[in-house]
């Protein structure tokens, strides 16, 4: 396990919260406890829990991409452009293929809900009002969801 705000506390002889207004950049700490505080987190070598900081804020910094597949160059490069802006935005990327499978594809939207992914870029293969109506209901707290289905030469968008 690696280091802790608790251990940089211990070290610096002040609060895990006084390290966290620190490694935050908030206000209500002095100039000498900060860099203090920020010259041990470097020696330390200390990198933040991504668990911890998501349920602090709520977010977990990540969309999920479900794609048919990567064999299909256009896909291949929607999802380097797609993890490109993501990782500009501070966002981390969970990548899944549906293989073209209506079941497989359902199922990995579950995965993604259970991941507490903050968005998710769906390229279905499952279309129609009840598909649509029933990731409405499901997937409500998306900030974010489109869909795109591609059948007869058409595209058709939908979101939420």
């Amino acid at each position: 396990m690696g280091v802790t705000l608790k251990d940089i506390a211990n070290i610096c002889g002040v609060s895990p919260g006084t390290v966290d207004r620190a490694l935050n950049n908030r206000p209500g700490i002095s100039t000498k406890t900060k860099k203090k505080i920020l010259k041990v987190a470097v020696e330390l070598n200390y990198q933040p829990d991504h668990r911890a900081r998501s349920l602090a804020r709520g977010k977990t910094m990540t969309i999920g991409v479900i794609l048919f597949d990567l064999h299909n160059r256009s896909f291949a490069q929607m999802a380097n452009a797609i993890e490109a802006k993501s990782r500009e935005l501070g966002y981390f990327v969970d990548l899944a293929l549906s293989d073209k499978d209506p079941d497989k594809e359902k199922k990995l939207i579950g995965r993604m809900i259970n991941r507490k992914v903050d968005g998710l870029i769906l390229f279905s293969v499952n279309f129609g009002e009840s598909f649509d109506e029933k990731q409405r209901v499901d997937h409500r707290r998306f900030y974010v969801y489109y869909t795109a289905s591609f059948f007869a030469g058409r595209v058709w968008l939908g979101c939420v």
